[in-house]
């Protein structure tokens, strides 16, 4: 294969990869191939791929590349568990740290601080698992991130604090509402981050 005849979502996947904002985790092959393909073309030399670099070019299309609806489409049927790990997984993972760092809390400081001793913690392991564990082919699918663990804490919340622990002053409070709309912004400031369009042309 010619670079030539490298189409234009194999151009996409190598200006993200050279920008660092391919958020899908490659192999070790697959990063060297891309990276050959870069230095030849800044060389301004053919490119001429062996039969198993051909290969494995093709693979890497078929697997990152989803530029075209048909081609995000495909990604989400072929990652469905992936995709209710990070919604479900995650969503009640990060609402039962929150739980749990609240009752640690609660043994140290005064009943009206928790939430906003706990909330700092908590947005820092969410920033963490949404740039580390996270992997969006769009903006659309973190604002389904950003939907489902709002709902998941809310409900969460209701059931297994407001039903269950009844509190005498109420549970509704202003830390408590800062702590659903940090859940729902901060999927999408991230996934603005990680679905940029890079800057440079290869």
């Amino acid at each position: 294969m010619k670079y030539e005849e490298l189409n234009d979502e194999m151009r996409v996947l190598r200006k993200l990869l050279f920008k660092g904002r391919l958020g899908f985790r490659l192999l070790e092959e697959e990063k060297n191939l891309i990276k050959k393909l870069k230095q030849r073309h800044l060389e301004g030399s053919n490119i001429e791929l062996s039969k198993d670099e051909d290969e494995l070019l093709n693979g890497l299309i078929k697997k990152y590349c989803v530029k075209s609806k048909a081609g995000k489409q495909k990604f989400m049927e072929n990652n469905k568990n992936k995709f209710l790990k990070e919604v479900v997984g995650w969503g009640v993972g990060l609402w039962a740290i929150g739980y749990v760092l609240g009752i640690i809390v609660f043994m140290v400081v005064p009943v009206g601080m928790i939430g906003w001793v706990v909330s700092p913690i908590g947005i820092l392991i969410t920033l963490w698992v949404l740039m580390k564990k996270i992997d969006g082919v769009d903006m659309m699918y973190y604002l389904k991130i950003a939907v489902a663990w709002t709902i998941i804490a809310i409900v969460l919340d209701y059931f297994l604090l407001v039903k269950l622990f009844n509190p005498a002053d109420g549970y509704y409070k202003f830390d408590v509402y800062f702590y659903y709309f940090t859940t729902f912004v901060l999927p999408l400031l991230v996934g603005i981050f990680k679905t940029r369009k890079p800057k440079i042309t290869i």
